[in-house]
């Protein structure tokens, strides 16, 4: 038995010392990020997300001159919270989304966005979908994204709502196929 003691002892030497080397990592880390994500003592880490209703939110977004975009999710939904925590918290996700759009969160499931993910046809969570300043739909994005794709995902229709203002459209050049009743109905629906 005189022969075990010291080897757990060194045992209990060992798991300290992992321990020790944890907290250390998780230390630098933390360190790490907030000094990434911390310019002039404001947190400018996460999507700043948009609280009023669908309305208001249309009236910013013609207001502004700047396009949006809504993300679609539910409590249930793993991918979602994954996303919420991963990419809207990223930093440099968060720079470019608060700097070039205006960012909505709709729980699909509750009030306003039950009704909201019907009309707009949200088949899977999460979904994000982009518009127009003019309340247009761009595309989406259905799916997890990590930040790094998110982010060019979020430059893609950046340059679309930019180039859609240029020409003067009222909205990408698929909306040209559809008819003019057609297209009035829907300019009717964020009137």
């Amino acid at each position: 038995m005189v022969s075990g003691t010291p080897f757990k002892r060194s045992q209990q030497h060992l798991f300290t010392a992992i321990l020790f080397t944890q907290f250390l990592f998780s230390t630098f880390c933390n360190a790490q990020t907030s000094a990434a994500i911390t310019k002039g003592g404001t947190t400018k880490s996460t999507v700043q997300f948009y609280s009023g209703n669908w309305a208001a939110l249309l009236t910013e977004a013609q207001k502004t001159g700047k396009p949006f975009f809504v993300d679609f999710y539910t409590d249930w939904c793993g991918p979602c919270k994954l996303m919420t925590r991963n990419t809207f918290g990223n930093a440099q996700v968060g720079g470019y989304a608060n700097q070039h759009f205006i960012a909505y969160k709709l729980n699909a499931e509750q009030g306003e966005g039950e009704s909201l993910a019907a009309r707009y046809r949200i088949e899977g969570y999460p979904t994000v979908v982009f518009y127009g300043s003019n309340g247009l739909e761009l595309g989406r994005w259905v799916g997890y994204a990590d930040a790094e794709e998110f982010l060019r995902v979020l430059t893609k229709y950046q340059a679309m709502s930019l180039n859609t203002k240029q020409r003067g459209d009222a909205g990408p050049k698929s909306m040209k196929r559809i008819s003019p009743e057609s297209r009035s109905s829907l300019r009717a629906l964020f009137e």
